[in-house]
């Protein structure tokens, strides 16, 4: 899936030496267990999320089995507005709205 974004040693590295073994990636996937898992959830995501689709697909599986999920999907064209972009640069106003929206999910659990 992640072919034309990542070299075969990127892929290798940052996903392991299993990456083309389907089933061992799917045991990887968050949205494998969304079924059995009952507790909260928080997804982010941005336009230039390199694995947008893959939040989005996980936000689809909340809503098909009524489960709730907070979920903030960030438009924006600035390209440093992508994958962990609140972690890597946390000054921008859109890492800002996500780190806030954490901390109140996060606050919400207390």
């Amino acid at each position: 899936r992640y072919a034309g974004l990542f070299t075969r040693g990127a892929l290798a590295w940052f996903l392991g030496p299993r990456y083309e073994d389907k089933e061992w990636m799917t045991s990887l996937s968050p949205r494998t267990y969304i079924g059995s898992y009952h507790g909260p959830l928080f997804v982010s995501t941005s336009t230039n999320d390199f694995i947008r689709s893959q939040s989005l697909l996980i936000k689809a599986d909340c809503d098909a089995r009524d489960r709730p999920l907070d979920c903030l999907d960030i438009s924006s064209d600035d390209k440093k507005v992508g994958h962990v972009h609140n972690v890597t640069d946390v000054d921008l106003p859109e890492s800002r709205e996500v780190n806030a929206r954490m901390v109140e999910f996060l606050n919400r659990m207390m």
